[in-house]
This record gives C-alpha cells, structure tokens and sequence, in this order.
C-alpha cells in the first residue's frame, strides 16, 4: 500500500514529461510565403515552410534546420538538422568538414555525420 502512491506519482510525472510539448493543429495556420530561393524548412510545431539556417547562422532546437549540405554544431554535440526540441543545445550551422575531430555525436536525425569518407 505504502508503494502505490509513489509508483502513481511516477507514472504521473513520466505522462506529463512525454506530453510537455504539444503542437497547435495546422488547419487554422496562416503562413507568408517564404522568399524565393532558399532552402525550406520548418521549425518544430510549425505548420509554415521558411528558410533553412546558412552557414555560420544561429541553430537551436526551435530554430529551422540548417541546409541540408550543413549540421548543427553545439557544445552539445553535432546534430544534423538542428539539435532536438528537448534539449537546450545552441550553436552554429557549418559544414560536415568543418566539424572538429574529436567532436561527439548529437542525435543524428537520419544520418550519421561521422558516416563520412
């Protein structure tokens, strides 16, 4: 008996942890064409396309990924794409080459960075 509270408020926190962040339905969205010419991307919970990050630009979880030939390289690790919304990495876009040795892997979002030749 004295078991049952603890695993009940455990069980609570775990739901309320996985369920943190919820996205808004994107039928009601209203987005602004993104300028002509760019990579497109989103950003989490967005329902409209923008830009992708470039080269040596700001990248974050709730940022756009960066361009598709970039990763996202945090004190955190390297992330392809951008870091994951969970996390509170913050770094900069550059290119797979630039990428330090040395360096660890982020969650790789279907990729491996350190896949290279």
């Amino acid at each position: 008996m004295d078991t049952i509270l603890p695993c009940l408020l455990f069980l609570a926190a775990l739901v309320a942890a996985t369920s943190a962040l919820q996205c808004a339905p994107c039928n009601e969205a209203t987005c602004t064409p993104p300028p002509p010419g760019c990579e497109l991307g989103t950003r989490v919970c967005s329902c409209c396309h923008e830009c992708r990050v470039k080269e040596q630009h700001a990248c974050g979880p709730f940022s756009p990924e960066c361009e598709s030939h970039l990763v996202c390289f945090t004190n955190q690790g390297v992330f392809v794409g951008r870091p994951p919304w969970s996390s509170s990495a913050q770094g900069r876009c550059i290119k797979y080459a630039d990428v330090p040795v040395g360096s660890t892997a982020g969650h790789m979002i279907g990729r491996s960075v350190f896949g290279r030749k």
